[in-house]
């Protein structure tokens, strides 16, 4: 690839194959086969819930609708009513059933699809039909963006996997699959980027050589040196419309001036690396894109109003980021 082609961020036409050669290269190791057959049987079987949400809307809809009907008014009157309403009642209310029941469903089939390939990064680039995003973290950040809220963790149906990781993921593989290096030891990986494990002394060149190779990347801000090392790796070597920060603050249940304050001192503490100054409001910037020249993008920015789409199918954390997708990523 000339100098020209690296700076404008083209891909080279045999990614794939350059891909899947570092991938199986020494020192790097993929999660073993036939991981993760109990998990999709119980997604599977949890899923059921949400399957069987539309019919019980429909029927709890209708109830309520009936009996204070025939509890006020009387028998003829009622019966007239239902039979103007009663149709258009369990009609809204299957709706209803819908709106909470397709976006879980979605998310549960793009976590069955990871099992399904058994977490084998190889086998999603053998089948991907663009180049990938790569996804980069903190290995401390997993316990936040691949957690559940624990009251969701106790109920017997809870099959929406709603992990910050998995909505994220699963929006970007609409255009391409998502890749991570794994945390060493773990049994078995969250769902969201595929992972693969990279020995620990060659990480920083595993970087170096796959990044190239990437269409997108997805760094997310934290503290640690590692991540230092790769913002300005990714600041040195990959065009700025190639980048996307995911605002690590907004991740958890931290309160708002707590995130203020963890945001404005990663600010601080990384003002020497970004050649512009990243947004100040935290509230309103959940993820960063740039412009060529490094002018910051926050997402979904101040006064930012989710289209009807978005309140259909999408988490409220990834508001204004399909559109930047369907912008940076190759179509």
């Amino acid at each position: 690839m000339s100098d020209v082609d690296n700076a404008r961020g083209t891909l080279p036409p045999d990614w794939r194959e350059k891909l899947i050669a570092i991938l199986s290269g020494d020192g790097i190791t993929q999660p073993p086969k036939g991981l993760g057959w109990r998990r999709f049987l119980t997604l599977y079987g949890k899923s059921i819930g949400w399957i069987l949400l539309v019919p019980l809307s429909a029927v709890g809809g209708f109830a309520i609708f009936v009996i204070p009907l025939f509890y006020f008014l009387p028998e003829a009157t009622a019966a007239s009513y239902l039979d103007e309403f009663g149709g258009k009642v369990v009609l809204v209310a299957s709706l209803i059933g819908c709106w909470f029941a397709y976006p879980r469903l979605r998310r549960v089939f793009h976590a069955a699809t990871q099992i399904k390939l058994g977490y084998q990064p190889t086998q999603v680039l053998q089948k991907a039909k663009h180049p990938p995003v790569l996804f980069l973290r903190s290995f401390r950040f997993d316990r936040l963006s691949s957690a559940m809220p624990q009251w969701q963790e106790r109920l017997p149906i809870n099959a929406n996997l709603p992990t910050p990781e998995l909505n994220l993921a699963q929006m970007i593989s609409r255009h391409a699959p998502v890749l991570a290096i794994g945390k060493p030891n773990e049994f078995a990986p969250p769902f969201g980027a595929v992972r693969f494990y990279v020995r620990q002394d060659i990480w920083q060149r595993t970087i170096q050589a796959i990044v190239p190779l990437c269409q997108f990347v997805v760094w997310t801000s934290g503290h640690t040196d590692g991540l230092r090392w790769e913002i300005q790796h990714l600041r040195d070597t990959l065009p700025p419309r190639k980048l996307l920060i995911w605002v690590h603050a907004n991740i958890g249940n931290q309160g708002k001036a707590q995130r203020d304050a963890e945001w404005a001192q990663f600010r601080e503490a990384f003002s020497d690396v970004f050649p512009k100054p990243l947004p100040v409001d935290a509230a309103s910037t959940r993820f960063i894109a740039f412009e060529d020249d490094w002018t910051p993008i926050a997402i979904p920015g101040p006064g930012y109003r989710p289209t009807l789409w978005e309140l259909i199918a999408s988490w409220p954390k990834t508001y204004g980021l399909e559109t930047l997708l369907r912008k940076r990523l190759e179509a």
